[in-house]
């Protein structure tokens, strides 16, 4: 999966700077981050309340600030989707992501009101305001006396009411992620973010200057639809030339004369007709043949070293006199007199010297590394994922900043940079066994097919990671996620 883990500290910094030069697909993107990393800790959130309810913890105001903070810094990012709508030509589109994002904006204010009461203490009053916030007592038919009281029954609505949000408000995300790629349908939220970033970085790889992804999704749809129209034309007339040469041939039967019946039919018409005998009428043409032309096997000088001495055998055709002159008897050839049978039989090396093409430059590392990985230590640079740290965005010099993890030079990294031809590809170490452990960053630098984090996992490479070194010393970056297929160990 390509779904980020890690979130940047200044995740708070980049939403709250200034827009410039970041597109649609970009603002989605960074609201995917923060919410991929928010959600996990929301989560927790009511068993953070029912330790301190307990008295296992002591109540940390900051705690309940931080939630707050972030939920904030989402809702400010949203409202920054909200502003790109303008660079929307479709106007169905431009509609299906403007009430999206007024549903998730529903949402993060109701997680805001939520967590607000909290943020200044935890006490019956603070209590009772989230109690009244959900609303569940006259449903349950509980007595107002039980106001301010934290226990079971608030638990379980504070987990389910959370619940229900997150999922919301992932399901609202995941309908953004397709409508801002133009159908590109998934089944949850995770690949929905992994075909945003697909598409987001062909928008930032593969678009001329001035050119939107929008119009290319256009372009293409343009040119699949004047392609599907040749291809009707071409099934069209592939079948009338068809039914035009069957007519002809249908017609070319129909004029072919009626053959003339043998003459003997006219005198004798129930006659049976003579019997053929095939084999014996081919032998004799051969024989005919033999004598007229004086036809004798030949034999190459290689099978007549091989062939056995066999004994004259009298000809059973009849003697022909010729008036040629006589000719010399022939002299056998020794053996040692042949050519060499080698020499003979031998085929150039150039007829059957087929170089292998690779279609991709990283094929052959591929190949090699799924063979023997440990071969490849030689050539091989290893690097440690380091904490990732994102490019000025205000720079009109910074690239892509999608590159959000790095790689430090470590001798016992568990990852292999080799060079391929003008490119370096990344792999992962030789015997590298994925576990639940390395899984959550192994998942932002391959696809990963068959996976199952919760098991040792080995590791089947499909394609390379590419990198590129930094302007740091011994710090590289990702430029291009890979694809691995994950096997069972204990399978």
């Amino acid at each position: 999966m390509i779904t980020p883990a890690l979130i940047p500290v200044t995740f708070a910094q980049t939403i709250s700077s200034a827009n410039q030069g970041r597109s649609l697909l970009a603002e989605l993107w960074l609201l995917n981050q923060g919410f991929v990393s928010l959600r996990p800790e929301l989560v927790n959130f009511p068993d953070d309340l029912a330790a301190i309810d307990t008295g296992e913890t002591s109540f940390d105001p900051q705690l309940f600030q931080g939630y707050g903070a972030r939920i904030k810094q989402l809702q400010e990012q949203l409202r920054l989707l909200e502003g790109q709508l303008g660079t929307v030509k479709d106007e169905a589109q431009r509609e299906t992501l403007a009430t999206a994002i007024a549903n998730g904006s529903q949402y993060l204010n109701n997680l805001a009101s939520l967590i607000q009461p909290l943020e200044t203490g935890f006490n019956p009053e603070t209590i009772r305001r989230l109690q009244e916030f959900l609303d569940f007592f006259e449903r349950r038919n509980l007595n107002e006396a039980d106001y301010g009281f934290y226990g079971s029954v608030t638990q379980t609505e504070l987990e389910e009411y959370l619940d229900q949000q997150l999922n919301d408000f992932s399901i609202t995300l995941k309908t953004l992620n397709e409508t801002a790629t133009q159908g590109a349908i998934a089944p949850d939220l995770a690949t929905s973010i992994e075909y945003l970033y697909t598409s987001l970085s062909l928008e930032n790889t593969v678009l001329n200057q001035g050119e939107t992804f929008q119009s290319l999704i256009q372009q293409l749809q343009r040119d699949n639809q004047m392609l599907k129209g040749r291809l009707r034309t071409s099934n069209f007339l592939l079948v009338l030339l068809l039914l035009l040469t069957t007519a002809t041939l249908a017609f070319l039967y129909t004029q072919k004369p009626t053959p003339s019946p043998h003459p003997a039919r006219r005198y004798f018409p129930d006659a049976d007709p003579e019997p053929v005998d095939v084999e014996q009428l081919e032998t004799a043409i051969i024989k005919r043949i033999q004598l007229t032309y004086d036809i004798k096997p030949k034999l190459t000088p290689v099978a007549q070293s091989l062939s056995p001495q066999m004994p004259p055998v009298e000809s059973p055709l009849p003697q022909v006199t010729a008036t040629t002159e006589p000719t010399t008897p022939t002299t056998p050839t020794a053996i040692s007199e042949l050519p060499n049978s080698e020499e003979t039989l031998a085929i150039p090396d150039a007829e059957f010297d087929f170089p292998v093409q690779f279609l991709n430059p990283y094929d052959a590392l591929v190949e090699a590394y799924n063979q023997d990985a440990t071969a490849l230590t030689p050539e091989a640079i290893a690097l440690g994922v380091q904490t990732p740290i994102p490019p000025d965005l205000e720079d009109p010099e910074a690239e892509n900043f999608l590159s959000l993890l790095s790689f430090v030079t470590q001798e016992q990294g568990e990852y292999w940079a080799i060079a391929a031809e003008t490119h370096h590809y990344l792999v992962p170490r030789a015997n590298l066994t994925i576990t639940p452990q390395n899984y959550g960053i192994f998942q932002q630098i391959f696809v990963c097919y068959g996976a199952h984090p919760e098991t040792p996992q080995k590791i089947k490479l499909l394609k390379p990671a590419r990198v590129a070194m930094t302007d740091q010393e011994n710090v590289w970056e990702l430029v291009q996620v890979g694809i691995v297929a994950l096997e069972n160990m204990e399978a």
